[in-house]
């Protein structure tokens, strides 16, 4: 995203999202009833965020409801896996960061310290999954923390028909009117207590995840904070198996995008197959780059992350 070289401030051409028609995953209809339990009712998952007729899940051979489920619902054992190892790593907190990744940031941090010549040990670099309906106290604070990093490097995202800004609601997974937000996290890079760089990810299924904000701090700037976080999160989605991530990019820096992170302009026709599949936060005038994920040895069903 555009920087102002005054400000620092990142510029979006865009204000509003873009209005994407969605229907059911299966037969692309989007004629749901919300009245009583039928063949015509919707169901969302609560990863993918997928909907589904109720009648198609039957017909598909998925799954034969006779009521509304109770509590979560996912559309496969695929999407049910991802939610609960998110889950686990939000309780988990914050995970020390692989020292092939930490190392150029905190050889950053040692030079900027009075003396340059602090330890190694004594800089904490870690990085820590947030969600804002399944937070302690401590990662309320740490979302608030998120939330003064956008603030400081972003306009407000106004949504076109309520006019309220939409970077709160996806930084502590709220959900508002149409506007579906509780499959947003929170990763943050951070040195000691220190939020050094944030960003908002969803994760789609195993077929996709996207990013649609990603921020350093700007005292913070030009110490490699992003890339760090990026790998963090692409070392994620690796173990997740997810096959790719998607990042909106504002005129002008889709270079960055490409030279920097690796990540690669979608063509415009397998952007528009994806809008089809996919509840995506879409902006006016910005591109969207995509990434392929390295997959790595997975975390098995049922494990506790001891």
């Amino acid at each position: 995203m555009a920087k102002d070289r005054v400000q620092g401030r990142c510029k979006r051409v865009v204000k509003a999202m873009e209005s994407i028609a969605s229907g059911c995953a299966l037969c692309k209809c989007g004629d749901f009833t919300k009245l009583g339990f039928n063949e015509r009712t919707v169901l969302l998952c609560d990863q993918c965020e997928k909907e589904f007729h109720v009648g198609c899940l039957k017909v598909h051979g998925m799954e034969d409801l006779k009521e509304l489920p109770q509590g979560e619902w996912f559309c496969g054992k695929d999407c049910q896996h991802i939610h609960e190892i998110l889950h686990l790593l939000v309780l988990n907190g914050p995970e020390p960061v692989p020292g092939s990744i930490a190392s150029k940031v905190i050889a950053k941090l040692q030079q900027e310290s009075q003396n340059g010549s602090a330890d190694s040990t004594s800089f904490n670099l870690t990085w820590q999954i947030l969600h804002g309906k399944r937070k302690s106290s401590q990662q309320g604070t740490v979302l608030d923390d998120v939330m003064d990093i956008f603030s400081e490097c972003f306009d407000p995202i106004v949504d076109a028909v309520s006019g309220e800004d939409l970077i709160p609601l996806m930084v502590y997974s709220h959900t508002k009117g149409d506007q579906e937000f509780g499959g947003m996290h929170c990763i943050v890079l951070k040195f000691n207590e220190e939020v050094l760089s944030a960003s908002i990810v969803r994760i789609l299924g195993k077929q996709l995840a996207e990013m649609p904000l990603v921020a350093t701090r700007l005292r913070r700037r030009s110490l490699g904070c992003c890339e760090a976080l990026l790998q963090c999160v692409e070392r994620l989605l690796g173990i997740l198996q997810i096959r790719q991530i998607l990042v909106p990019a504002a005129e002008g820096a889709e270079g960055i995008w490409l030279r920097k992170f690796g990540f690669s302009q979608m063509p415009h026709k397998q952007l528009q197959e994806f809008f089809s599949q996919f509840q995506m936060m879409v902006f006016s005038g910005s591109s969207v780059m995509q990434k392929a994920i390295l997959s790595l040895p997975g975390i098995p069903e049922n494990s506790k992350l001891e």
